[in-house]
């Protein structure tokens, strides 16, 4: 048997002295919390756990499959807004609305670079103006 295991589940004091308190008096009122690592056990179902995602509390109604799992996996604290496909992917980081600036100095000094010989700049530099 590993050790944690034998250690047992791990909940937070103050969100157990709520829940026993809740089950003596009977009654089934939103608990608020922000004990994301404290384990779910069966003295919990039924009641409905507001666990903190970092911004807000997300409600979560307790139910025996949920045992042994720990309350902050059902609060993600990350906003997933969906993959991006393809050509969408520049217009979605902003990229679109960037504006290149033009240069109104003479670009002569570059045109010595027009051999085929071999060039030590990069090929698709930006020029400074």
């Amino acid at each position: 048997m590993p050790r944690s295991l034998k250690k047992g589940p791990f909940v937070d004091g103050h969100l157990l002295k709520k829940v026993d308190a809740q089950n003596d008096a009977n009654t089934k009122n939103v608990i608020k919390t922000w004990s994301r690592r404290s384990m779910i056990i069966p003295s919990m179902i039924g009641h409905t756990i507001a666990v903190h995602d970092g911004r807000k509390h997300i409600p979560v109604f307790v139910t025996d499959a949920m045992i042994g799992h720990k309350l902050g996996e059902f609060a993600p604290t990350r906003t997933f807004r969906g993959h991006v496909k393809g050509d969408d992917r520049k217009a979605a980081r902003g990229q679109h609305t960037r504006k290149r600036i033009s240069c109104t100095r003479s670009t002569a000094r570059h045109s010595s670079y027009t051999t085929e010989g071999p060039s030590y700049r990069r090929p698709n530099s930006r020029t400074t103006c």
